[in-house]
């Protein structure tokens, strides 16, 4: 019984992640550059894994690791083996806009466009959310 109230709590807070994720996809870029013109991926990569930002007050503050970069890089790495994975993930949450599919699409729709069938759609939706739960939720 504990053990399903967990599962339920996970699968609620891994939905709020990729929602917040989805909209800092779109508002990140703007939020998390710097005076450098910088992206939040070079600086990961030049800081080695912690990034540091500028202040107005012109000092540096240290930017803990947001469950948005998280997400991303959980899905960067599942990207190396599994594009279409994190295609429909990215199309599912939001965070990638394609041709005419309303943000209220269902996932028949989505999957339509996409033109595979809703099971496909939904085994392939699973297995990237089980990607980045173990990613996020890891001991």
């Amino acid at each position: 019984m504990i053990d399903h109230i967990i599962a339920k709590n996970k699968k609620r807070m891994l939905e709020r992640y990729f929602e917040s994720w989805a909209r800092w996809v779109h508002l990140g870029k703007d939020r998390f550059n710097d005076s450098t013109g910088q992206s939040v991926l070079e600086k990961l990569i030049e800081q080695k894994g912690q990034i540091l930002f500028s202040s107005s007050g012109g000092g540096s503050v240290q930017h803990e690791a947001c469950i948005e970069l998280k997400i991303e890089a959980s899905l960067m790495k599942l990207a190396v083996t599994h594009l279409d994975v994190v295609h429909i993930i990215r199309i599912e949450y939001g965070a990638k806009r394609e041709g005419n599919l309303s943000n209220e699409a269902t996932q028949l729709e989505k999957s339509l466009y996409l033109g595979i069938d809703l099971r496909t759609y939904k085994r392939k939706l699973k297995h990237g959310r089980d990607h980045v739960a173990d990613t996020i939720f890891k001991q």
